[in-house]
């Protein structure tokens, strides 16, 4: 199974709390899942890649380590798992749902069941009008540094708490709330960091090469 360091970081405010900022690596090439065993072990492996470890998995998502240990160990039954356990599971790995069926091979049948509720595009729950999704195609300066390429999810409600996106002289910057520019665009509390694919990233060149992406 391959390996891979985690990336996932946390930033910390002026006033001392963590604002957790999750950003996933790329995805990477590996063999495809063939069978309930290697899913088992796709499934470890994402969990010491994009959560650290089981411990840390448990203690993030408040799912018991020794239920997470059962899933991986094959004593549970991982294509059953209730939906309340996988929206915690596969939102502190910061997983989409149809990511993690690709990843995990989970079986087409299985699919309409094997979901979450989380608004799209990480779930099948509806969308939250509240949230907003960025593709970048100029780096992200300031306090957290993320190129162009990268596709960022704000909440537009959150301006006076964790890391704050504005956009200045048409540049996008990260920055503490009480730092940001009167003069700036606050667009909102920074969420979420997720590469593109190369088929997004292809379309968002074209769009921007054509002066279509803002």
């Amino acid at each position: 199974m391959p390996t891979a360091d985690k990336t996932k970081d946390q930033k910390t405010a002026k006033d001392g709390q963590k604002t957790p900022i999750h950003v996933r690596p790329q995805p990477i090439r590996h063999d495809k899942v063939t069978n309930d065993q290697e899913r088992r072990e796709m499934l470890l492996w994402l969990i010491n890649t994009y959560g650290g470890s089981v411990a840390a998995v448990a203690r993030n998502s408040t799912i018991q380590r020794v239920h997470i240990e059962q899933l991986v160990s094959g004593a549970k039954n991982l294509l059953g798992m209730r939906e309340e356990t996988l929206n915690k599971l596969l939102t502190v790995l910061n997983l989409p749902d149809t990511e993690a069926w690709e990843l995990l091979n989970i079986p087409l049948d299985i699919r309409k069941k094997w979901r979450t509720l989380r608004p799209p595009p990480m779930g099948h729950g509806n969308e939250d009008t509240n949230l907003s999704l960025i593709t970048l195609d100029q780096p992200l300066a300031g306090d957290i540094s993320v190129p162009a390429g990268y596709r960022i999810r704000i909440d537009r409600t959150v301006t006076d708490q964790g890391v704050i996106v504005a956009r200045l002289s048409g540049r996008y910057y990260a920055t503490r709330p009480d730092a940001v520019p009167a003069s700036a665009d606050v667009l909102g509390r920074l969420i979420t960091i997720d590469m593109l694919n190369q088929d997004e990233r292809r379309a968002a060149e074209s769009m921007s090469s054509q002066g279509g992406l803002s």
